[in-house]
């Protein structure tokens, strides 16, 4: 852990062991940290506050840019860390870094946004709203995409002039302390804090800490419920990036050519577990025969293993529940009626690490959970659509809205789509994307509030309206 500036030793204390999901093997430990521990860092940030949102633009903005230039100089370290605690390949780590990088680079810039507006008022009347940082901010971050989805937070917090307290999952701590090491004696105590342990014991405690004005947490849907229960009852502010249930919709003008690959892409990074991974597949009917073919014939040539080996294109699940939830998807799937046409197991000769198959299933009832909960990892469910109003609705059919993907050049059916799919992001002929100047979020039960961009600075501030009458 990192408090008001300073590494917590672990000695004398609980630790938590950290596990490559690949091997099972521990990598690493850190402090089970405790109410005490959460109740510290909360004042920690607390007691830094007044003097960090006082701080000048320029010093902001050069902290900020300074801590991009940190991560880059640490990019290969932090990379092999997120391999061996996280399990994607290390170029998918690579690219998270360098996301990371971008975002506090972008925020940095934010240091310098406009502090409120003077508003029209009668003579000896000055009326004008003030642009202030919230206070200090909760980021609980997950597992999947550690780091940048910690920037996501932080760096625009930062910017607002907030302090924070980060909660990463215990899955995934070391490259948060990593990088809580790179950058803590560039940064006055008590801005950036990093506790370490489980929901329980250290992420509800900061969620009801009287200090805490924010909450910024990506996670499952049922976690989200029960932080926005909590922050309400606090008047909290909360930015909630919650699970998906992404479909991905097939126009019947697409070249199969280029959208294999891309459902590929969509459905298996990171074995599954992004949050607008695609989960459902719609496929314009007179494309199914020939897509179902070349999509089969795709996934059964993609290498899974290890992160670390070269040539690995898909690594293990993050833990042993995370393989045996999906296989119950499927299975229960085919229970009901369904078909593996590839895939359904564990891969050959990875007996050992927490692997699944890349797998493509077929005729899946919709009441099955393969359509109705989110799977999170790599399977892949294909149904047809006789028409753009059918592909709609049976994308829609579902308590989330995070995200979709639509693969067409039709401009009219690319327009009735966006029209209608009821989800916070729609991504056309390129999945997953996520652009650092955009804004992110979900619709339903995938969320409140919105990531990057404007929006996601906005989020760490509040208007404080002043009316101010001369009396001389």
């Amino acid at each position: 852990m990192w408090i008001n500036g300073a590494e917590v030793s672990s000695a004398g204390r609980d630790t938590l062991a950290v596990v490559n999901p690949a091997t099972e093997e521990q990598i690493g430990s850190v402090v089970r940290g405790t109410p005490a521990d959460a109740e510290a860092a909360a004042r920690a940030a607390a007691d830094a506050f007044p003097r960090w949102r006082r701080s000048a633009p320029a010093i902001r903005a050069a902290l900020l840019r300074e801590i991009a230039d940190r991560l880059a100089a640490h990019r290969a370290e932090l990379a092999d860390l997120l391999v061996a605690e996280q399990g994607k390949p290390r170029r998918d780590n690579e690219s998270e870094i360098d996301s990371a990088i971008e975002l506090f680079t972008y925020y940095s810039g934010f240091a310098w946004r406009d502090r409120g507006a003077v508003n029209p008022a009668e003579d000896k009347v000055l009326d004008f709203v003030l642009r202030e940082p919230v206070g200090p901010v909760a980021c609980i971050v997950p597992w999947n995409f550690p780091i940048m989805l910690m920037a996501r937070k932080v760096a625009p917090a930062l910017a607002a002039g907030c302090t924070v307290v980060v909660k990463p999952s215990e899955e995934t701590p070391l490259a948060t302390l990593l990088f809580a090491r790179v950058v803590a004696d560039h940064l006055p105590p008590g801005v950036l804090n990093v506790v370490t342990g489980y929901g329980s014991e250290v992420g509800e405690p900061l969620v009801h800490d009287p200090r805490i004005r924010h909450i910024a947490f990506t996670g499952s849907t049922a976690t989200g419920r029960r932080i926005a229960s909590s922050a309400a009852a606090a008047m909290k502010g909360t930015t909630l990036e919650l699970g998906g249930k992404d479909p991905l919709i097939i126009g019947p003008d697409a070249d199969l050519e280029t959208a294999v690959p891309a459902v590929a892409f969509a459905g298996l990074l990171n074995a599954g577990q992004c949050c607008t991974s695609t989960e459902r597949i719609y496929v314009a009917q007179p494309l199914l025969k020939d897509f179902l073919e070349a999509l089969v014939d795709h996934v059964r040539g993609i290498d899974v293993g290890d992160g670390a080996r070269a040539g690995t294109v898909m690594g293990p699940l993050i833990r042993e529940d995370a393989r045996r939830r999906v296989g119950e998807h499927v299975t229960e799937a085919v229970a009901a009626g369904a078909k593996v046409l590839t895939g359904g197991g564990v891969p050959p000769g990875l007996d050992r690490g927490w692997f699944y198959e890349p797998t493509v299933v077929v005729d899946v009832p919709d009441s099955a959970r393969l359509l109705r909960e989110e799977t999170f990892g790599p399977v892949l469910p294909v149904a047809g659509f006789a028409s753009v109003d059918e592909a709609i609705a049976r994308a829609n059919d579902t308590a989330y809205g995070l995200g979709a993907t639509v693969l067409s050049n039709d401009p009219g059916f690319v327009k009735r789509c966006i029209d209608g799919l009821d989800v916070g992001n729609v991504f056309v002929n390129d999945p997953l994307t996520a652009a650092t100047a955009t804004t992110f979020g979900g619709t339903k039960m995938s969320g409140m509030g919105r990531e990057l961009g404007v929006e996601g600075f906005e989020a760490f501030r509040e208007s404080k309206h002043v009316h101010w009458m001369f009396t001389r």
